[in-house]
């Protein structure tokens, strides 16, 4: 099963990626100044992922003797532990594949891996934003699921409408954020068995700590 949703994926990030340059262009070309206003929204909205489940975590935390405030408090420390995997899994792929983001390479057909980090496949803005909506849609009901399904797609959005991202580098980050998240949820909902990741930094780059439980 897990060879097939691969496989599926693979299969849909590389039919994006051959139309990639012809979307790129079409986006650039038919910019307005309304969609620039709505996007530079939806990009605060993006960029406060992070502190946002940290502050939910925290509430959640005061009110824990509660059950919702409990859940959401569970809730939270999945989603950031989702994030910190999925973002250390996206970083480690924008430093192997080294593709040029679109601002710089229009064509798309430019890598240069294993020089450094910001590179544009896949988006981590993308993955980071599925990767919490993933983690919360399944702990929370309509219309929760909606809005925050929403944004992530609004977001991943942003980032190619903006030329930071091709459609495929934001179908890849959302594809790794959700599975990471719906993993995730899983392995705490049925047995905490098995392997954690969390980030790590560490002098002049970027890593991954594991935690193995038995």
């Amino acid at each position: 099963e897990s060879g097939l949703i691969t496989a599926g994926v693979a299969g849909v990030v590389g039919g994006v990626m051959v139309f990639d340059s012809n979307i790129q262009r079409w986006v650039q070309k038919n910019r307005t100044e309304t969609g620039n206003d709505i996007f530079k929204h939806v990009k605060i909205a993006g960029e406060a992922v992070l502190p946002l489940n940290a502050g939910l975590a925290i509430g959640g935390y005061l009110f824990r003797k509660n059950e919702e405030g409990n859940r959401l408090f569970q809730t939270s420390l999945v989603s950031l532990e989702a994030q910190g995997l999925a973002s250390s899994l996206t970083f480690l792929s924008k430093w192997a594949v080294g593709r040029n983001r679109p601002s710089r390479d229009p064509q798309g057909n430019s890598y240069d891996p294993f020089k450094d980090f910001d590179r544009s496949f896949p988006s981590g803005h993308a993955t980071q934003l599925f990767a919490f909506a993933a983690v919360f849609a399944d702990q929370y009901p309509l219309p929760v699921q909606v809005f925050l399904y929403t944004l992530a797609t609004a977001v991943s959005a942003e980032r190619v409408y903006r030329n930071h991202h091709f459609t495929s580098d934001v179908v890849m980050g959302a594809a790794i954020g959700y599975v990471v998240g719906k993993a995730l949820v899983w392995r705490h909902t049925y047995g905490d068995k098995g392997l954690s990741f969390m980030p790590l930094d560490v002098a002049g780059g970027f890593g991954v700590s594991l935690q193995c439980r038995f």
